[in-house]
């Protein structure tokens, strides 16, 4: 037995908030067992907006409708709009298809994703020793290919930033978001002055650290009020039982999430969703370095009794070491001035527009780039910390929300 996915309340809020007609065309023969799963999941998502348009028709009677959308055999759906279409094959019976019908919910976002908005460019900084998608990486769990998926699906193009690609000087003028993924070599100078000018020209960002490299990125994070202090933290109790001996107290787990966009849907499901963090460090609010005023609202806190192991001998030492509850994860806001506002940079040697859309610096910083390896990103409340992040930092709250399964 199976479970066809009904529309989650971050499908339904697509398909409200819908500027354009999106025609779905369900190719079934009439009293087909598959059509039965199918079409109930879209009638309940065409009464959210009359811009959703659902038909259902056989591919056989409808030959024309079929070659103009490429359509060879029943069993498939078809998104459209305007001139373009987006095909899902699920298949003519229900042994083939419970599979697609299980996830429809999230194959449909990635549907309406790819017809809703236009492709988006996401780079990933090169250079440092990153966390690489490379499964041969000789470091042990440092592979992140399951989140370039992710990126995929949610419409973004991923590419490489590095000198070779101009960070030296600046950061690209379509990059929608840059990631660093746990770099465990210093930035450049010049690097660092790109970036730090990216993000005050209202640049979005996500920034993934480590406490084993030692770095504190204090160039980089001193100018939006933030300190990583490079001490992994431990928790006798809330911790992954992995190897069930010491080693397993400094991989966390925490559902105590902050009042944010980013973290809403995970603070609703608190109960159900976890994050999981593979040797984390912590964060401190400071005073911004260049004296800007930034927002700082840390989203994922660690949780009760756990202490930063100063000694690494993975025990609480009363004397040296304080149990609290640390912050692991913060998002930083940053309203741009009139200048800024108006797309111009702030370099006046520039004299030329850089952000037209951009009225906020946005910035995530997690104190833990294991968090987003493959071993952890498979458990869902890592997912949809990255996935709503992202979506947060992109201004596209309304599509925040989990996904049926």
């Amino acid at each position: 037995y199976f479970k066809t996915t009904r529309p989650s309340e971050s499908s339904q809020k697509m398909v409200k908030n819908l500027t354009f007609p999106l025609d779905v065309t369900l190719f079934f023969a009439s009293g087909n067992e598959v059509l039965d799963q199918v079409k109930a999941y879209f009638t309940e998502l065409r009464g959210a907006s009359k811009n959703f348009r659902l038909k259902v028709v056989n591919q056989v009677l409808e030959p024309k409708l079929a070659k103009k959308l490429s359509v060879s055999n029943n069993g498939t759906v078809v998104f459209s709009r305007d001139k373009r279409s987006h095909q899902l094959v699920l298949g003519r019976t229900l042994r083939r298809a419970r599979g697609k019908l299980k996830k429809l919910d999230g194959e449909f976002q990635s549907a309406f994703l790819k017809l809703a908005r236009r492709k988006k460019v996401a780079y990933l900084t090169v250079g440092h020793e990153e966390r690489t998608r490379d499964r041969r990486d000789k470091r042990p769990g440092s592979s992140i290919r399951d989140l370039r998926m992710a990126l995929s699906k949610m419409q973004y193009t991923v590419k490489d930033l590095g000198l070779a690609q101009g960070l030296g000087s600046e950061v690209p003028k379509d990059a929608s978001v840059v990631l660093i993924i746990g770099p465990r070599k210093p930035f450049l100078p010049g690097e660092v002055k790109a970036l730090v000018r990216y993000l005050k020209d209202g640049g979005r960002a996500m920034i993934f650290l480590d406490p084993e490299a030692g770095l504190t990125m204090g160039e980089l994070l001193g100018p939006v009020g933030l300190r990583f202090v490079p001490q992994k933290l431990a928790n006798m109790r809330y911790h992954y039982r992995l190897t069930r001996t010491p080693a397993d107290r400094v991989i966390l787990i925490s559902n105590r999430y902050g009042a944010h966009p980013s973290v809403r849907t995970l603070s609703r499901f608190s109960q159900k969703l976890g994050t999981l963090l593979v040797g984390t460090g912590h964060l401190e609010e400071i005073p911004p370095t260049d004296g800007s005023r930034v927002r700082v609202a840390f989203t994922l806190h660690a949780m009760p009794m756990t202490w930063a192991d100063v000694d690494g001998n993975r025990r609480f030492d009363a004397g040296k070491e304080k149990r609290k509850s640390y912050e692991i994860a913060a998002a930083v806001a940053q309203t741009l001035g009139k200048k800024a506002k108006d797309g111009k940079s702030k370099d006046k040697s520039k004299g030329k527009l850089e952000r037209k859309d951009a009225d906020e610096m946005r910035l995530l910083v997690l104190a833990d780039s294991g968090a987003i390896s493959d071993r952890a990103f498979r458990n869902p409340g890592n997912q949809l910390l990255f996935t709503d992040g992202l979506k947060w930092l992109a201004g596209e709250e309304r599509f925040i929300g989990a996904v049926s399964s």
